[in-house]
């Protein structure tokens, strides 16, 4: 019988905390996951630090929280993303051929930057923060609904809610994404292309919400994905800021591109 190395601790310590970084990164503040884990902050803070191991307890939450599984001790989270059901035959079903895989060169893995009107208050903009991450060469969309949203449509906005994602699939010169929310199973359809502007990754397109007309509320938008090249370090700051901005806090760039005081064609 070969004997297999015994684990690194150090190792998987330092793995562990990498992970959750990852993972904590699309959370609109580290104290707020924190809380809704059930966890200390001192001692989240020692997680995220590499500093210490969670009790298999308090791990089970962790892992059932961002449904994933106990290979984050060992994996890299990239590795071990949440067995979603490859959707290329439902997409295929509806959409004709999904086409070739999406490079990362094309829509890179890691952390994006989106705005976009709100449809509940059009007088205000949706900035938040949004995690590419890949199954089976798939990407997929994740991020978090913004609380005000939620209270507005009488539901608990507690962060588990919150979370929307989605499968991304080619379209054109483009991309395709259905994105919905876990807890009301609604979705919203998203079309987005790069934008010719240099020295910046940014994707610029639409998202419509298939719902019932309603006074005073939009049923579609322009929307904006800009690359977070620093990856969790540029996005915490966004993610802790995002939510509910005014156009006039819009940088020139922004501006730019949702053209805020022209109606959508």
């Amino acid at each position: 019988m070969i004997a297999r190395p015994a684990p690194d601790p150090a190792r998987m310590r330092r793995v562990f905390g990498e992970n959750l970084r990852q993972l904590a990164g699309a959370a609109p503040s580290i104290t707020a996951l924190a809380r809704a884990l059930g966890i200390n902050r001192t001692q989240f803070n020692r997680y995220l630090a590499g500093e210490s191991f969670p009790r298999p307890d308090v791990l089970y939450r962790i892992c059932q929280y961002f449904d994933t599984d106990a290979r984050i001790l060992t994996h890299p989270i990239a590795e071990i993303a949440a067995p979603i059901p490859p959707p290329r035959p439902l997409l295929s079903a509806f959409f004709g051929p999904v086409g070739p895989p999406i490079g990362e060169d094309e829509l890179p893995s890691g952390f994006y930057r989106m705005i976009r009107r709100s449809f509940l208050f059009p007088e205000k903009y949706v900035r938040n923060v949004v995690l590419v991450r890949r199954q089976e060469s798939i990407p997929f969309l994740r991020g978090y609904e913004s609380k005000t949203a939620l209270t507005r449509l009488g539901m608990e906005n507690s962060l588990h809610n919150r979370v929307f994602q989605g499968p991304v699939a080619r379209r054109g010169n483009g991309f395709i994404a259905l994105v919905g929310r876990q807890l009301d199973h609604g979705v919203n359809f998203q079309y987005f292309a790069p934008a010719d502007i240099p020295s910046h990754m940014i994707w610029e397109g639409f998202i419509a919400s298939p719902t019932q007309e309603r006074p005073n509320a939009r049923r579609v938008s322009r929307i904006m994905y800009e690359y977070l090249a620093g990856g969790v370090r540029a996005a915490l700051p966004l993610a802790r800021s995002g939510g509910m901005i005014s156009p006039a806090s819009l940088s020139p760039l922004e501006k730019s591109i949702l053209r805020p005081d022209a109606l959508f064609s």
